[in-house]
């Protein structure tokens, strides 16, 4: 929880089979830390960025009872709940390697897709996005588990906002899906003008808005809104 009058940042963690009961308490800009009443001290310290609050990955993590690891190879941080063998944590790693390897080289999209405002992906690229990671929170209407009527819906109902992206989208009609809590996400790839080439993204609108997320590690990418 975030405590604006005191830029507190406090962690209630209760007791399982493998993580301790724990109280953490940081303050914005201070290496100290309270565990459980005791005081200790970080090598670094919260920050706020892009309105975020970010705190200390590895120290809330083995203060709260996980083991922290770098991985090399994919530059990626693996929290393990104690309990997990080698084995386990390993085929995590390797699995979150594989999502994290480059993507291949999209071709240019050719035309828009008739009566769209976007591109038609090839039969590679779509199948590409339905075997990339879904988000935790997609609901059981997923791309082909989607009935045709409710993806025409959704592309029908959101269709003018597509024409305010300041990028081109290609995608297909079958890349879309539900989130638990009704939001509708459209998946295709991107070129955001940052240098980073083109990548796989889900696209979220609101009334006047759009959300553009990274699928590999779920980052904001970019929010427009007009």
């Amino acid at each position: 929880d975030w405590h604006q009058a005191t830029q507190e940042v406090t962690i209630d963690q209760m007791a399982s089979e493998t993580l301790p009961e724990a109280h953490l308490v940081l303050k914005l800009g201070s290496p100290l830390l309270m565990v459980n009443g005791k005081q200790e001290r970080m090598d670094t310290i919260p920050i706020v960025k892009n309105q975020r609050t970010l705190v200390p990955i590895r120290f809330i993590s083995e203060y709260l009872g996980a083991e922290v690891k770098w991985w090399q190879d994919s530059k990626t941080v693996h929290v393990f709940t104690k309990g997990q063998s080698e084995e386990e944590q390993q085929k995590i790693i390797d699995e979150v390697a594989e999502q994290l390897k480059p993507q291949p080289p999209v071709p240019k999209p050719s035309g828009k897709i008739p009566g769209t405002p976007f591109y038609q992906a090839t039969p590679e690229q779509i199948q590409q996005c339905k075997n990339a990671p879904l988000p935790v929170y997609a609901s059981d209407k997923v791309f082909d588990k989607m009935s045709v009527s409710g993806r025409e819906a959704a592309y029908d109902m959101w269709s003018y906002r597509f024409n305010r992206l300041p990028y081109d989208f290609i995608t297909d009609k079958t890349l879309v899906y539900m989130s638990g809590m009704g939001g509708t996400y459209f998946r295709g790839y991107m070129d955001l003008k940052d240098g980073a080439g083109t990548r796989m993204v889900d696209v979220i609108f609101g009334d006047s808005q759009a959300t553009i997320i990274n699928v590999y590690d779920r980052s904001q990418s970019q929010w427009i809104s007009w």
